[in-house]
């Protein structure tokens, strides 16, 4: 069986001659360089969700929010009592005064209100994790969650990109050669309609893919085309 496989490659190999990259269209696509996957970060029950797909999302917009009403009452209750603990320990302070208590009872109440507050500093923190804002400007590509849906906590939410920071890339056979270079002239001719992108290159890879002796490259693109979106595929013209 082994021989036969054998036998058969190289037949072949005789009529499939290897096909090199150079001999091939160079594909590129376009990515942008800001993406994010925004995750629940504790479990819950959905209770706010503002936005949806295609939806555009300025930093600090508040995209999520997870039921935490028992943690805000526990919240309450801590800051109700850190309160009480600071009274004390003002009373116990006064009584000093008088000389009608002690160093110790003092001390001891001062930690007690310590101990209060750093017990209010906990839930605040635990507080932050009821919420979810934007952390740039963007826009919605995918919801993966609805409104008033259980969550666990690290479940992604959404899918989120800068379509204002798009670049092209693409990988640049070595046939290329010295063409390929930092801020050399790049054109992406989109397969779907022709239309024409136009890039400047800012990185090329320091090292060439041993299998198909293709370096990686990316370019910017200046003036973002408002029909332009993340995931269009075309050709790549290296200009001279």
């Amino acid at each position: 069986m082994h021989f036969f496989v054998m036998a058969l490659f190289l037949h072949l190999s005789v009529f499939m001659p290897l096909v090199y990259a150079e001999e091939l269209p160079v594909v590129g696509r376009v990515v942008s360089d800001k993406v994010a996957v925004l995750s629940a970060p504790r479990s819950g029950l959905v209770v706010g969700l503002p936005f949806s797909e295609t939806d555009r999302v300025t930093e600090g917009d508040l995209f999520l929010n997870i039921d935490c009403s028992v943690d805000k009452a526990r919240r309450d209750a801590a800051a109700a009592s850190a309160n009480t603990l600071k009274l004390k320990y003002e009373s116990q302070r006064k009584l000093k005064e008088y000389a009608s208590t002690t160093g110790l009872e003092v001390a001891i109440a001062k930690s007690e209100w310590d101990r209060g507050v750093a017990e209010v500093a906990v839930h605040n923190r635990n507080l932050e994790t009821c919420s979810v804002n934007v952390p740039f400007d963007a826009v919605v590509t995918d919801m993966l969650i609805n409104e008033y849906e259980y969550v666990e906590e690290g479940k992604p939410i959404a899918r989120i990109l800068d379509d204002q920071a798009l670049y092209i890339e693409f990988l640049a056979p070595v046939s290329w050669g010295e063409r390929v270079k930092i801020d050399g002239k790049v054109t992406l001719r989109l397969a779907q309609n022709s239309r024409k992108v136009f890039g400047q290159i800012d990185r090329v890879a320091a090292t060439v893919d041993s299998i198909s002796q293709t370096v990686k490259v990316r370019a910017k693109i200046g003036t973002v085309p408002a029909w332009l979106s993340e995931g269009a595929v075309g050709y790549m013209v290296l200009e001279n």
